[in-house]
């Protein structure tokens, strides 16, 4: 329901693919009251089950949250967190991420 804008992201050089562990968190706060975010990380423009949270921001005050996971990338592939908002179109402002993922 609203959109989303793609900044920074991690690609995967040759012979780095294979299974990674690893996760991402987020400080984020709502514009508006009451409105539901979805975060995700994605593979170019596969998103990641493994690797996702979503959370109803009851009030415009600064939000953490986190997801951990395991899954496997692909040499070549564009690694980057998406958000979205599930409700409406209401903005919402990033604070801070960190993305981190270790090859097991």
């Amino acid at each position: 329901t609203g959109y989303w804008q793609r900044g920074d992201s991690v690609t995967c050089n040759s012979g780095c693919g294979g299974p990674y562990s690893g996760g991402f968190s987020v400080s984020a706060s709502s514009a508006v009251s009451n409105k539901n975010f979805k975060f995700e990380v994605y593979a170019n423009t596969t998103p990641f089950d493994e690797f996702a949270w979503e959370r109803l921001f009851g009030n415009t005050g600064l939000g953490v949250g986190a997801s951990a996971g395991i899954g496997t990338f692909q040499a070549g592939d564009v690694i980057w967190i998406a958000v979205e908002n599930t409700t409406d179109a209401q903005d919402i402002v990033i604070d801070h991420a960190n993305i981190n993922f270790h090859r097991i």
